[in-house]
């Protein structure tokens, strides 16, 4: 499934006839594109399996910290360091230079055909609703739209929990809470167990 078909099946929802580019697209084609464009940044505005990443990043020659066109949030472990456009800002110093490498955890935002079957599928899926509400907003299509969209966002659910593989033991969160306390002399048991 390429992008290509996606916009054609949206087109074909509102009666429009398919198209053989992506090129050039008149009002209607476009506004298509762009909802499936919008669709496919707005999903990936959290952390899944397939969009995030730990990284090593280098200083450049002015000892700053540039990322990748791609990114779209970066988390440092340290509250005081962020991104600011496409660089490394540390806002406690106030300054983008930085001293050594910084071990971060990116998100990146990749294209639609980058997309695992799954989530390209509730992302078609959500484009295409969005679309008919916009262009038609008919009750019985939009009900069925709706409902294949539940269907892939169930399906796309099931493999980020399978694919994340979350835990008590590799919860990041939990490993913190863990180290404080292994650190600092507490009970690790008291800790996770809650008792």
């Amino acid at each position: 499934m390429n992008k290509l078909t996606v916009i054609n099946g949206m087109l074909a929802l509102i009666g429009e006839a398919p198209v053989n580019t992506l090129e050039e697209p008149d009002g209607v084609t476009a506004k298509a594109i762009r909802i499936l464009d919008d669709e496919v940044i707005m999903m990936q505005g959290k952390n899944y399996w397939f969009n995030q990443y730990p990284a090593l990043l280098p200083l450049d020659t002015n000892n700053e910290i540039m990322l990748p066109s791609n990114v779209s949030r970066v988390d440092a472990n340290n509250t005081s360091i962020i991104q600011r456009g496409l660089k490394l800002y540390n806002k406690y110093n106030n300054t983008f230079v930085f001293a050594t490498p910084i071990r971060v955890s990116l998100t990146v935002t990749l294209s639609f055909e980058e997309l695992p079957l799954t989530a390209r599928l509730l992302v078609k899926a959500t484009a295409e609703w969005f679309y008919e509400m916009q262009e038609q907003g008919d009750n019985s299509i939009s009900n069925a739209l709706r409902y294949t969209m539940d269907r892939c966002n169930t399906m796309f659910q099931d493999e980020n929990l399978q694919q994340q593989n979350n835990n008590v033991f590799n919860n990041p969160e939990v490993a913190e809470r863990a180290n404080r306390q292994v650190l600092g002399g507490g009970s690790l048991a008291h800790d996770v167990r809650g008792y």
